[in-house]
């Protein structure tokens, strides 16, 4: 704090320096023309002999790999598709139609009242 007050008394607070009027207004357009242009070189992809056969290997391996796991995940909807064959090959055919009518019921929103009186009148 001392040093700028002492700088101040034996200076002032004059500035030395002075800018141009307009200087910065014409500043981009003064440091754009002394830029050289320069021609971006593009250089030819070069295409690896090794690359190509190794993308054939991996649509292979993506090919085998969805078509494994579709085949798998059909063996399994298969069990339990026969596992519900047997479960109603097990019931009795007078249960399973019981059954069937509560099922048929619950899915039509059928309580019994409705039932019965949908019976009676026809």
């Amino acid at each position: 704090m001392k040093e700028e007050i002492l700088l101040k008394q034996k200076f002032g607070n004059n500035m030395p320096f002075m800018v141009p009027e307009g200087y910065f207004d014409s500043l981009e357009k003064n440091l754009m023309q002394n830029i050289p242009e320069t021609k971006a070189s593009q250089k030819p992809l070069k295409r690896s002999i090794f690359m190509r056969p190794l993308r054939w290997v991996a649509c292979f391996a993506a090919v085998l790999l969805v078509s494994g796991a579709i085949y798998f995940n059909g063996i399994k909807d298969k069990s339990d598709f026969n596992q519900n064959d047997n479960i109603s090959e097990n019931i009795s055919s007078s249960s399973y139609s019981d059954y069937m009518l509560d099922e048929i019921s619950d899915c039509a929103m059928f309580d019994n009242d409705d039932f019965y009186s949908y019976v009676t009148n026809e």
